[in-house]
């Protein structure tokens, strides 16, 4: 089995290898984020019907979007 595939962002189309069979290793890793922001990333997800991963600058753009949101409008789902 493949560990490493290449995917294409669903947000930006950088192409990327992605790790998700070796998730230590996986790019995503490197983007600490907090339970509310991996929801809020989730929800943009579903909402603008992305399939596969994003890429690690998606993921650290959209942390930045959470945190700039008024307190009262970021997402608990």
């Amino acid at each position: 089995m493949n560990m490493h595939t290449q995917a294409c962002c669903p947000r930006c189309q950088t192409r990327f290898t992605c790790n998700a069979g070796a998730i230590q290793a996986c790019g995503c890793r490197q983007v600490d984020l907090t339970d509310a922001e991996a929801r809020f990333i989730r929800t943009v997800a579903v909402q603008t019907n992305a399939a596969g991963c994003f890429c690690t600058r998606c993921l650290e753009d959209l942390k930045v979007e959470y945190r700039r949101q008024p307190q009262t409008t970021n997402h608990n789902v």
